[in-house]
């Protein structure tokens, strides 16, 4: 048995894990997202109780989804904002246009 040898990395439940967890949050909707969190949590240290207790846990859930650029409600709907750019992708592959001068 090799060093590399991975038992579970076929089975079921890990490919699902996998796909669950793929990236479905595009960037400026991240940006928007740490942007609004940052808020709360700024506005839940100026309340008290349990307002300032749903504004941090509403921030660090908000937070986390930034951060991980994965929404587990996007991915029940069915929803990706995370598509690639054309462009990047063809400029990956040496075939981007090139900038007239």
């Amino acid at each position: 048995m090799s060093l590399t040898y991975q038992p579970f990395a076929e089975a079921p439940a890990v490919v699902e894990l996998g796909r669950q967890l793929d990236k479905n949050v595009g960037s400026n909707e991240r940006a928007m997202t740490m942007a609004i969190s940052g808020a709360l949590f700024a506005i839940g240290l100026r309340s008290r109780g349990l307002a300032a207790f749903a504004l941090h846990a509403s921030a660090l859930a908000l937070c986390a989804r930034s951060v991980s650029a994965h929404c587990p409600l996007y991915y029940r709907m069915g929803v990706n904002t995370s598509q690639p750019d054309p462009v990047a992708l063809l400029a990956s592959e040496g075939d981007a246009p090139q900038p007239q001068s």
